[in-house]
């Protein structure tokens, strides 16, 4: 039997053992994953800003912490630079707590200037500001034990992120939209449970952004309050000022400052610079390689299953002997080919749909082979 094939009796089993009933929770057992492609991890903003999750953002008062989100999801939803890294092209929804219409409008144009682009170029990017109308979105009962309840403005969010297809959202503030308190660690995990939710629905991001307290601000941690904001999110940025030398600092450069992550190393900052209404990131060498070379690979796995197709061969993304990485990286070892980047790629390949699985094959010798997207092998 070929390497990576599981024989029909496990099969079986397996899937007998997934759907038997559990009396308190279903399990994944190692043995199943034997085989099995590992699952590229997935990022909007890499290093930086995770999908499935939710990111805390926060900055001190007037630091331009709403200004930067409002560029992040400019830069989302036009396909450009985000935060100086490359991102996924996607559609952007903000509610704004602080803002009203006329404000975000103002720095919606020098932001959109700031990327070449018009309002008329920014189909994929919409907000609602509400500064002064109630935007609690999680309320609690008195006792700190009892859970939260989505309220009607969650609902009323969730469903206009739905219908417009959203896949980056920014909730801006906590301040504003939770309803409990930050001392009840439950609540706190209850509100950041309930965006998490949210973020895979959508299949996307969630970035809340909050101001630190004071201790927050002197220690140059940013923390909000409690430490359960910092336990709940799986990544926490802070945006402040660089602090002054020998007394006197620049008033336009600040720095964002990655505080926890928890798929990434922490302690890596981003240089800006407010200029003509926008913060200009300086670049972010590290991430950028990271990236560029990610597509690099990305595009040769798919050049390479364009031509294996074409020589009239199929591959797996199972471990076989047609297991795609190992087949291209020795038919095409002299053009650089490396099986190892070549797994990676097609990990993130099969994430993204560019490149699928296609069944075909009589019922009793089903076969399943490598395709791109949208063409039948």
């Amino acid at each position: 039997m070929s390497p990576g094939v599981i024989p029909l009796a496990d099969a079986e089993r397996i899937a007998a053992r997934a759907q038997a009933p559990a009396p308190e929770m279903r399990a994944t057992f190692a043995e199943d994953l034997d085989g099995l492609p590992i699952p590229s991890r997935r990022w909007l903003v890499e290093g930086w800003i995770p999908d499935r999750a939710v990111t805390l953002l926060g900055g001190d008062g007037g630091v331009g912490k709403s200004l930067l989100t409002l560029q992040l999801m400019a830069g989302v939803a036009l396909g450009r630079d985000s935060l100086g890294v490359p991102v996924e092209q996607r559609k952007t929804f903000a509610m704004f707590c602080e803002d009203d219409e006329i404000e975000v409008h103002i720095r919606c144009k020098a932001v959109l200037e700031g990327f070449g682009a018009t309002f008329a170029n920014a189909g994929g990017f919409a907000w609602a500001a509400r500064s002064g109308l109630e935007n609690v979105l999680m309320s609690f009962p008195s006792s700190g034990n009892d859970p939260g309840k989505p309220t009607r403005i969650y609902h009323e969010l969730r469903q206009r992120v739905l219908s417009f297809g959203a896949r980056l959202v920014i909730v801006d503030t906590v301040a504003d939209t939770f309803g409990g308190n930050e001392n009840f660690r439950s609540q706190v995990r209850g509100f950041v449970g309930m965006l998490r939710n949210l973020a895979n629905e959508i299949d996307g991001a969630v970035v809340l952004t909050a101001h630190p307290s004071v201790a927050g601000q002197q220690t140059g941690t940013g923390l909000s309050g409690s430490t359960a904001w910092n336990n709940s999110v799986r990544s926490r940025l802070y945006l402040t000022r660089p602090p002054a030398k020998d007394g006197e600092g620049d008033p336009d450069a600040r720095v964002l400052k990655r505080m926890k992550s928890n798929y990434a190393g922490i302690g890596d900052e981003i240089k800006m610079t407010w200029r003509n209404g926008v913060l200009v990131p300086e670049s972010v060498p590290g991430a950028l390689d990271r990236m560029a070379a990610n597509a690099k690979a990305d595009r040769e796995f798919l050049d390479y299953l364009a031509r294996v197709i074409a020589q009239g061969d199929s591959v797996s993304h199972l471990p076989s002997p047609s297991y795609a990485p190992a087949v291209m990286s020795k038919r095409f070892a002299e053009e650089g080919a490396r099986k190892g980047e070549l797994e990676k790629a097609m990990a993130r390949l099969l994430n993204s749909g560019k490149v699928r699985v296609e069944e075909d094959g009589p019922p009793s010798k089903r076969r399943k082979r490598l395709v791109l997207a949208g063409v039948s092998a």
